[in-house]
């Protein structure tokens, strides 16, 4: 199916609204992590910041590779249910899921951390100009 619109602007406009929500996404983790941090301890909350993290990896796994939907958790539970249990119980036969969903969450950590360890830099660096 042939258009005239170039390549380049759907690889623009995938790459923004991807990069857009794993900001916003981020946006909301951090503020979890606040919130965590007040509640639970900074350890504690560290170690449920990766949890979070792996288990979007997971998901993101769950939809890219296996097509599983949002919807899928209410209209089709059971086939959810079942080829997530597989995965679990047999992770050595379902090698591919975990290596993509660590890979993803190795990633993921990176990414946060970086980001986060800037915006604290920033703020850092905006308290001793004052």
């Amino acid at each position: 199916y042939k258009t005239n619109v170039p390549i380049w602007y759907d690889v623009v406009l995938l790459f923004t609204a991807a990069f857009t929500g794993l900001l916003m996404a981020f946006a909301s983790l951090y503020k979890v992590e606040t919130f965590l941090n007040r509640q639970l301890g900074k350890s504690v909350a560290n170690k449920l910041i990766v949890a979070c993290l792996f288990l979007g990896s997971f998901g993101v796994y769950l939809g890219r590779f296996l097509r599983w939907n949002s919807w899928d958790v209410i209209t089709n539970p059971w086939n959810l249910f079942q080829e997530i249990a597989a995965r679990f119980l047999f992770p050595v036969q379902y090698y591919q899921t975990w290596a993509i969903t660590i890979l993803l969450t190795c990633f993921f950590s990176l990414f946060y951390f970086a980001i986060k360890k800037l915006r604290l830099n920033d703020i850092g660096a905006t308290n001793a100009i004052k």
